[in-house]
């Protein structure tokens, strides 16, 4: 057994408070434990944890360790690191005298279903809860109450199957890429930007900005751009006593001519001077052509216009936070926010990182947006404001997306319905490099006629067509397949619907290769049996199936080129991929090695569904001829 024993104690005094243990049974301990400190402004609080449990960066999380410990929390992430599908015993032993409502107060105030109280023990005020996270990765808040004040210790939930720190947000960013690349296809010139009602949850609201303020993203923009801003020299007209005068043409010698009061008579006789009634003339001022750089042009009003935008986010969340508390306050008169929460802190952070933004000197020469330039090449393409531009779709649009329809219940469900939405888009982006054909999101995607919003409705079967080497190659989202006899789609037994099917129609025939995602992995990051199982389920029940095979967020390497990935196949013939089944790891951290591996298979399998039907053709014609 492991376990992290967390002691709370007053600041001033040095007063005990309680002290937290969370253990989990299914991993061996050697009791070697050191004292750390856990921030906070308030409260002394010492972690008490084994050695080989402390990390020192993010780099250093794994997603096999039920318990981990981040010294250092910099980047932004809670100290103390769990796992989902792990179970915890959570003990709480008070050294004060306290009601047992206020012990674990946020999981039994937001009726988390992670959250299972096992037994209290008055007479020695011991608290016992078990905690389990089924598919969910965030933060979750150990939390009590101590005089009317709440003592919380935030906690990460980590992913067991994909890099939590970058991976997720890697899908995030993919997902919205795709949406740009989409939206820069077809944009229109007039839009309506009012914001449609949001669908995500406060704490999509905050991963987004939490991925947004990393160093490497809005801040490393914001200073590139201080240096790079982009600018239009413009002409204007500026009047300048005539010795001063540098820039005189033919526009300026006629402005001088048609105004005799701005002349003043010369004694001398200059080689430039107007002659008139035998005296000599100059013109006092000259108004002379100037250039200069304008930087209050259209991409800049619209990068001033996302800083505010974003600035205008957070204190809406911030609002919505105090509300909140506004609500644990009536509901107990003794309780006093003083304290700051974790994610309230973070926020904080981002205003004040947005204010210093919007304060550089050159926003004062920026005036306000009046349309948003979206057609604009510089905003497409130059390096800084194409991060803008992508920023913005991902917070007024990507973040508008309906990711879950009504038959999946809360977050944690989350991180399995967007790996099948990733995997989506990873397919398509997989069928247009293979046939050169650009398809974007089709049908599965809706856009608002009044507002600029998005839904993806999963319930819709999305049908795509490519066109390949003389067959038709369609892509299909859920497609159904039932015991019509006379439907394209037949099952002989169950009815089955694959997360994706691709169908290559050939000679007036149809074949079928299907994917399912599959959130989930082994002890050795292969892909589960169950999952393959079922793989060979669709091969036997579905008509014309070809192949079956899961994508889940694994790893399997070749053994002589590590840096390429392996499919895992299982052949009915060793020399052929048809009527196969298995499965191909695609993880966002192995991006590039994944798909290329997904990409080599697929098309492999439709050249050898296109061969194999070229020769029944031939044989058929050398039949009839003979």
């Amino acid at each position: 057994m492991i376990d992290i024993e967390i002691e709370i104690r007053e600041k001033l005094n040095g007063n005990p408070i309680g002290q937290f243990k969370i253990s989990n049974s299914k991993w061996s301990s050697s009791n070697n434990k050191e004292n750390f400190n856990i921030v906070s402004e308030d409260y002394d609080i010492i972690a008490k944890i084994e050695k080989s449990l402390i990390i020192h960066s993010p780099d250093e999380i794994d997603n096999k360790t039920p318990i981990q410990f981040l010294i250092n929390p910099e980047w932004n992430l809670s100290q103390v690191l769990l796992l989902e599908e792990q179970e915890y015993t959570v003990e709480y032993k008070s050294e004060v005298d306290t009601d047992e409502e206020n012990i674990f107060f946020s999981f039994k105030k937001y009726n988390s279903t992670s959250f299972k109280n096992i037994y209290n023990d008055f007479s020695s005020k011991k608290y016992v809860a078990s905690l389990y996270f089924a598919s969910y990765a965030g933060k979750v808040d150990l939390d009590i109450f101590f005089n009317g004040k709440l003592i919380d210790i935030p906690i990460e939930i980590r992913s067991k199957k994909m890099n939590y720190y970058d991976d997720f947000y890697k899908i995030i960013e993919d997902f919205n890429d795709f949406i740009g690349l989409t939206f820069d296809k077809n944009a229109p010139t007039n839009l309506n930007f009012s914001s449609a009602p949001q669908q995500t949850t406060l704490f999509e609201k905050y991963l987004f900005l939490k991925f947004l303020f990393k160093s490497e993203h809005l801040p490393y923009t914001v200073e590139y751009l201080s240096q790079n801003l982009y600018s239009r020299l413009e002409d204007y007209p500026e009047t300048v006593p005539t010795p001063f005068a540098s820039n005189i043409g033919a526009n300026e010698l006629m402005d001088i001519a048609s105004n005799s009061a701005n002349f003043f008579e010369v004694k001398n006789k200059f080689r430039n001077s107007i002659r008139k009634n035998d005296k000599n003339y100059l013109p006092i001022e000259i108004i002379e052509k100037n250039f200069k750089d304008n930087i209050d042009i259209p991409e800049n009003r619209f990068y001033k216009n996302f800083l505010e935008l974003i600035y205008a986010r957070i204190e809406e969340l911030l609002i919505e936070i105090k509300k909140s508390d506004d609500e644990i306050q009536n509901k107990n008169r003794h309780f006093d926010i003083t304290k700051d929460s974790y994610v309230k802190k973070n926020l904080n952070d981002y205003k004040n990182q947005t204010i210093n933004f919007l304060s550089k000197d050159y926003f004062q020469e920026i005036s306000k947006m009046d349309y948003p330039p979206l057609n604009s090449q510089t905003l497409q393409k130059r390096e800084g404001y194409r991060d803008i531009l992508k920023y913005f779709l991902m917070l007024d649009i990507g973040f508008q997306i309906n990711w879950l329809n009504s038959d999946t219940e809360g977050s944690q469900k989350k991180l399995s319905r967007l790996y099948e939405y990733w995997c989506y888009f990873k397919l398509i982006d997989i069928l247009e490099e293979i046939t050169n054909d650009e398809k974007g999101l089709g049908n599965i995607l809706e856009i608002s006629e009044d507002n600029w919003s998005i839904s993806l409705d999963v319930d819709k079967r999305s049908h795509l067509y490519f066109d390949y080497d003389g067959c038709c190659i369609e892509l299909m989202y859920n497609q159904e397949f039932t015991q019509t006899l006379k439907s394209d789609f037949y099952s002989y037994s169950q009815i089955y619907k694959p997360d994706y099917t691709l169908a290559i129609h050939i000679n007036k025939k149809c074949y079928f290769l299907h994917f399912d995602a599959k959130y989930k992995v082994s002890e050795g990051e292969g892909p589960k049996k169950e999952d393959i199982d079922k793989m060979h389920t669709y091969k036997d029940a579905i008509k014309h199936t070809k192949c079956a095979y899961v994508l889940y967020p694994g790893k399997n390497k070749e053994t002589e080129h590590p840096e390429k990935t392996k499919m895992i196949t299982y052949l009915e013939e060793k020399e052929s991929l048809l009527n196969s089944v298995g499965a191909c790891p695609l993880k966002p951290g192995n991006l590039q090695a994944d798909k290329e591996c997904l990409k080599n298979f697929i098309e492999n399998v439709i050249n050898e569904i296109i061969e194999e039907q070229n020769a029944s053709l031939i044989y058929k014609l050398i039949d009839i001829k003979t």
